[in-house]
């Protein structure tokens, strides 16, 4: 199972704006947690990042609904933390709805 914890932390990193060294030990991290992956593992990491990042660091943002979809899927993957942070995200759509 990919490290969850591992991918969050870089993610963390990214938005906290921490030093580019210590972004570089965390991806030299993931670089290895690659390398050790199966096939199905290394596609279930790609739509992670994938995912994380549009919720986290690209202009383009989820709304609720998919959102809570994304977080549904992640969570019967065993990806709990991963859920938790997209049903974080919907919660602050519901506090923009006027």
């Amino acid at each position: 199972m990919i490290d969850q914890h591992l991918v969050l932390e870089f993610f963390d990193a990214l938005l906290a704006g921490v030093s580019e060294e210590t972004v570089d030990l965390i991806r030299d991290q993931l670089d290895e947690e690659w390398y050790r992956l199966g096939e199905v593992e290394c596609a279930l990491f790609r739509d992670l990042f994938r995912d994380l990042d549009f919720l986290y660091v690209k202009s383009v943002r989820f709304e609720k609904d998919l959102a809570l979809l994304r977080a549904q899927a992640w969570r019967e993957l065993g990806y709990d933390l991963v859920a938790e942070r997209f049903e974080r995200h919907a919660s602050t759509l519901d506090r923009e709805i006027p």
